[in-house]
């Protein structure tokens, strides 16, 4: 058993706000974050931990139990490193900074509180803009000299290879956001009883989670290879456009198939599927969309063309 530091924190705060997304915000992480861990330790110490009504967690006896020892381990620790460190080094003053969406809504957030928790008079002004708004302001006017500009690269061959870093991010990406809404799923089909057991126990909800877990699984095998491709220098800008195409696909269907397994609850923020699905959503068109990636494979697999 190994338990962490930070599966406690999470507890305490879960207990405290009988909600994830409560204890997310507080603790400046993502709803997933904070399931994952919550079912991590579950797991290490042999039982649940909460009660579910609702949209409430409640702890149960066993919670109850460990609530005032993870406290007392937690209040200590921190007690120590405020003996310990040295307060010397704190900033004061103010930091600008302008994020993209993602960054600064599922990043940024974490950073941003641990840095506030060691140096508490910094202001942070936190600016979240769509990626082509935040890049005018941050090189609004900025002249690059020639002897900054990237050797070797002509015409569009620099972009280009951008689109293919990126997509390539985006079939890694992918697969975190249908584990995020399977791990979810999977832990509400397990809590949530109907006609005397876990709705876990019904034959149509798990056809969604072995379908879900399988083609999570293919898809982390293809992003696998990739990736031990693109180390040796041998992957290709057709087996990328393939892997975006198929992971962000894959995480869409998945997100719409485990939404359906929480019901009613599957629309509500309580839960990541459908934050998902509205970013997927968005995901499927931009770096290429899903119909011009098909296309791209078909090319490479014919030799012909067919944009046009």
């Amino acid at each position: 058993m190994s338990i962490t530091l930070r599966q406690l924190e999470i507890f305490i705060a879960v207990a405290e706000t009988a909600q994830v997304t409560k204890a997310s915000k507080k603790l400046f992480v993502t709803q997933s974050a904070v399931s994952m861990a919550l079912a991590e330790l579950e797991n290490q110490l042999g039982g649940s931990l909460f009660d579910r009504h609702g949209r409430s967690l409640l702890l149960n006896a066993r919670g109850r139990f460990l609530l005032p020892l993870s406290k007392d381990i937690t209040g200590q620790v921190s007690n120590i490193e405020t003996i310990m460190s040295e307060r010397n080094d704190k900033l004061d003053g103010s930091i600008e900074i302008v994020a993209s969406t993602t960054l600064g809504n599922y990043i940024l957030p974490y950073l941003i509180g641990a840095f506030k928790k060691v140096h508490p008079n910094v202001h942070v002004n936190l600016l979240v803009y769509n990626t082509r708004y935040a890049e005018k302001l941050v090189f609004d006017n900025v002249i690059v000299p020639k002897e900054n500009l990237f050797p070797e690269v002509k015409g569009l061959r620099g972009p280009l290879s951008c689109l293919n870093s990126a997509r390539y991010g985006i079939a890694w990406g992918a697969i975190g956001a249908a584990m995020d809404c399977y791990d979810a799923a999977l832990r509400y089909a397990l809590e949530r009883k109907q006609f005397g057991k876990p709705i876990a126990g019904f034959q149509l909800q798990q056809k969604k989670l072995a379908e879900a877990l399988t083609e999570i699984t293919k898809a982390q095998l293809l992003i696998w290879r990739l990736g031990q491709l693109r180390d040796q220098g041998k992957a290709t800008a057709a087996q990328i456009s393939m892997a975006k195409r198929n992971n962000v696909a894959m995480a869409l269907n998945i997100a719409r198939e485990t939404r359906q397994i929480l019901g009613a609850m599957g629309i509500t923020s309580d839960f990541p599927m459908m934050r998902h699905m509205m970013n997927l959503e968005s995901v499927i068109t931009y770096e290429g969309t899903h119909d011009v990636h098909l296309l791209i494979t078909g090319a490479e697999v014919t030799g012909i063309p067919a944009f046009y």
